[in-house]
């Protein structure tokens, strides 16, 4: 390949009779010729299954679409359709040459075939044929109640506790006139029923959480332990006020994730941010004005549900010139992590932050506060400080990431695991956890990877934690599967 700008490049490799191979973060330099790039091929592996309607009857002529990413166009996503199926007279589809990485597959929608499962998400193995399910058993079932009527004929929708985009497994229904319903082909793990709230833009209210174990269940009636939240902004500094844009809920596991619930803004200052109809549980409480956000997790109990949101004082501030890529991460953080503040430059690459609280700030260019340091500075009471940021001559990361991603005896992914990294000098806790894996921050190098589960027997195998810089790779280093045995 001639003629190539020097760069970081792609090559993706396609043959019939095997499963694609790309080869990412090549790096070609001007006037050298990048050599010794090897592709290998694999056979890969075989999903099956049916497909049912809620009902449980099969369902011929449904489309799936096999995809390496969820596809639901999120900033930095790159999704490639990897196969696709149609079922036959009986419900049956079958791909062969299936790559050994996670395959999300989304029912194509149509009218008609939006109910039962949407979306599902495993590992084939490589050499075997594995079946996967839309729907069928086993069952959960139950019964929707509101303000003491049954919830009927209205949409209930299962999905991972975490995010309203459930990439892993999604399956949607209409409750009958009582309010009964039933949603099929449930795999174990923790999930999350919602409907979605007609007083509040539609967004997803939660109404009950389940662990499911991989057999029939009925969970009764739900809800049945929703809360009302309260959340009241104090302010240390008498006379000093923060310009609190909303309030919201996160998950407590993703430190930058998309609201739970997005908390109603009262009509003066001196009353409290309410929601209601909250599941009890922890959550990452977040005060946000702009780019600046203020956050701290939250353990909302029957006997907890008034919070109060301490603003802390804020005199100092800062501002400067950010010479990178817009998209790039770049975050600065107290060191206690309460306040973190998102760059985020005008046109001019000019930014800007005020009523800051005192203290010692952190700058890193990813979206992990528990990634390494790339530089660091105190900030003074009162002090207005100017920080040009040139990330061509900031030192670069020396870490790298994994993600981890546990996986069942069938290839679907699970939740609710201990997964840790181990080496000589200690063990590294994961910075996120939550669908479909676990993220770890860490030097480059080889480690221990320990996981426990129960039900599973405990494993341990070897990893390389590879380095990433984000502002040259296009994208992480794959994933690292972790395959549970009983």
């Amino acid at each position: 390949l001639n003629n190539l700008a020097a760069g970081m490049e792609s090559i993706k490799v396609v043959h019939p009779d095997y499963t694609p191979s790309t080869i990412d973060n090549i790096e070609v330099k001007e006037s050298k010729t990048t050599k010794d790039i090897k592709a290998v091929l694999h056979k890969g592996g075989t999903a099956e299954g049916y497909v049912y309607d809620p009902a449980g009857q099969p369902q011929p002529d449904i489309t799936l679409i096999f995809q390496n990413s969820p596809g639901y166009g999120i900033v930095g996503e790159k999704t490639e359709q990897i196969a696709i199926a149609t079922t036959d007279a009986t419900g049956h589809y079958r791909v062969d040459n299936l790559p050994e990485q996670i395959c999300y597959v989304r029912k194509q929608q149509t009218e008609g075939n939006s109910q039962g499962v949407v979306r599902r998400a495993f590992v084939p193995a490589q050499g075997k044929v594995s079946r996967y399910d839309f729907g069928g058993q086993p069952v959960i079932k139950g019964t929707a109640v509101w303000d003491g009527q049954p919830l009927a004929n209205c949409s209930l929708f299962l999905m991972t506790p975490e995010t309203p985009y459930s990439s892993v497994f999604q399956c949607n229904i209409k409750t009958g006139l009582a309010g009964e319903f039933a949603f099929g082909g449930v795999p174990k793990g923790k999930w999350t029923i919602c409907r979605l709230d007609t007083e509040n833009n539609n967004n997803p209210l939660r109404m009950a959480t389940i662990n499911a174990a991989g057999q029939d269940m009925d969970i009764g009636v739900i809800p049945n332990n929703l809360l009302a939240l309260s959340v009241s902004i104090e302010y240390e500094q008498s006379g000093s006020n923060w310009d609190v844009t909303d309030v919201y809920l996160q998950h407590e596991n993703i430190f930058c994730g998309p609201p739970v619930v997005i908390l109603e803004r009262p009509t003066s200052n001196n009353e409290p941010f309410i929601a209601r109809n909250i599941l009890p549980g922890k959550y990452r409480l977040v005060v946000n004005r702009g780019y600046v956000t203020q956050q701290r997790t939250i353990d909302i109990t029957e006997g907890n549900a008034n919070i109060t949101a301490q603003i802390p004082k804020g005199t100092a501030g800062i501002q400067g010139h950010l010479t990178c890529k817009a998209d790039d991460w770049q975050v600065l953080w107290k060191e206690s992590k309460e306040v973190v503040c998102y760059i985020r430059p005008d046109a001019n690459g000019n930014y800007e932050f005020n009523n800051l609280p005192a203290g010692k700030y952190h700058l890193s260019v990813d979206m992990f506060t528990n990634s390494e340091t790339l530089f660091e500075f105190e900030l003074a009471e009162g002090e207005q400080k100017v920080l040009d940021i040139d990330a061509a001559n900031m030192r670069k990361s020396k870490n790298g990431i994994l993600l981890a991603i546990v996986l069942d005896e069938y290839g679907i992914p699970i939740t609710g695991a201990d997964v840790r990294l181990e080496n000589n000098k200690g063990t590294i806790e994961p910075v996120i956890d939550s669908t479909p894996g676990f993220y770890f921050t860490a030097e480059p190098g080889t480690y221990t990877l320990q996981v426990k589960l129960d039900g599973y027997k405990e494993t341990s195998q070897s990893v390389t934690v590879k380095k990433w810089d984000i502002q040259t790779m296009k994208r992480p280093p794959d994933p690292v599967f972790v395959r549970l045995e009983k």
